[in-house]
């Protein structure tokens, strides 16, 4: 799947992307609480499409970007997160009051994180992350390893899909973060979101629509050739769902008979 591509069905994995992403909310908020033993709600703003070049913007101050390397996925995720959220991972896994909005001033520039802060934020996140993988994964047979945190270099660029969400770490404190998902892992699971693990998913071919009366269809005999208005080397429309997903052409490839794709059917939205 190219960039180009990922632009065009957006709009159809818009939809599964949101239904992994919401029950991923209620998940991680549960884990998390149980972590910091004090309540925090994750839930999900928005799904859209990004294209940012990360090595040529500048980053607010208040966010700390970490670079989380998942399983499977060929180029990293990255997870943005406000600095006082971080500060409130380290802080309430080092024990602080567990009730209570956070307090400290902002910091004036962007934090470079210590290695003990490091570890200890890794822990807080990896927590937000494996409930997200065990919804991505929901069919693996073994456990999904432990991913790897690390703040990052800011050196990533890449063709995204951004999950904003919004973490309530107490009644007054709300804190923003964002999920970019590489297009790499899109495509990798880009059959199971379109399908939403209806399997298999059965694709229908209409090579061509034709009308006629009623009157007519009671007289169609045997041998009869029914005309339609398509020319025989306009494309065929294939569909999944009653959704027309691609056009094509048919012939014959090995002795069967084959479609071969020349086209995506774009979207009604």
């Amino acid at each position: 799947m190219s960039s180009k591509n990922l632009k065009r069905w957006f709009s159809r994995l818009k939809g599964p992307l949101d239904a992994i992403y919401r029950p991923w909310g209620s998940i991680a908020s549960k884990r998390l609480t149980e972590v910091f033993r004090s309540p925090i709600h994750v839930e999900l703003l928005e799904i859209d499409l990004l294209n940012h070049d990360f090595r040529n913007i500048t980053l607010d101050a208040q966010k700390i970007e970490f670079v989380v390397a998942i399983p499977d996925a060929k180029d990293p995720w990255l997870l943005r997160l406000d600095a006082p959220l971080v500060d409130l991972m380290i802080d309430r896994l080092l024990g602080a009051p567990q009730s209570g909005p956070m307090q400290g001033e902002p910091r004036p520039e962007p934090h470079q994180l210590t290695a003990i802060e490091s570890r200890v934020v890794t822990y807080g996140l990896e927590e937000l992350i494996h409930p997200c993988l065990d919804l991505w994964h929901p069919h693996l047979p073994i456990q999904v390893p432990r991913v790897n945190v690390r703040p990052s270099d800011r050196g990533m660029a890449s063709e995204s899909v951004g999950v904003t969400f919004q973490v309530h770490a107490s009644s007054d404190t709300k804190f923003h973060g964002q999920w970019l998902i590489p297009e790499s892992y899109i495509a990798a699971n880009f059959g199971r979101l379109l399908v939403q693990d209806q399997e298999p998913a059965t694709l229908s071919v209409t090579l061509a629509r034709s009308m006629i009366s009623k009157e007519e269809l009671d007289q169609l005999e045997v041998g009869d050739i029914i005309s339609t208005e398509q020319l025989a080397n306009q494309a065929a429309e294939v569909s999944w769902n009653s959704q027309v997903l691609f056009r094509g052409t048919p012939g014959v490839y090995q002795g069967s008979k084959a479609l071969r794709l020349t086209g995506f059917q774009e979207p009604n939205v």
